[in-house]
């Protein structure tokens, strides 16, 4: 469970110093984010090699696979959006895309444990 409050925590405090745009509250807020989302990726992975039915080589082969998808589409559409929108657009929504990232991680784990 922490770790999804600790992402949903960290998205709201780099949202809020984003709309203060003060760019040393910024500098500051990106680190407390990057804290607070660091161990997202460990708990995924851990649920999701907990809940397979499938070998676990195979599961955790498919999760990389999806995060490596991610990293080959993620810089085109973010230097698209950039161009057309702005840095600042991007990491409004990248705060977006990081609270429902948690949302959907909360959801899971509640749904398990229960």
């Amino acid at each position: 469970f922490v770790g999804a409050y600790m992402g949903i925590f960290g998205c709201v405090i780099l949202f809020i110093s984003i709309l203060i745009y003060n760019p040393y509250l910024i500098l500051f807020s990106i680190l407390i984010f990057a804290f607070c989302v660091a161990n997202f990726w460990p708990i995924v992975v851990r649920y999701a090699l907990s809940q397979t039915t499938e070998s676990l080589n195979t599961t955790a082969s498919n999760l990389v696979t999806l995060a490596m998808s991610g990293f080959l589409i993620g810089p085109a559409i973010v230097g698209y959006s950039a161009s057309t929108m702005g840095l600042t657009f991007n990491v409004q929504i990248l705060c977006g895309l990081w609270i429902i990232n948690s949302l959907a991680l909360l959801f899971t784990v509640r749904k398990i444990t229960q």
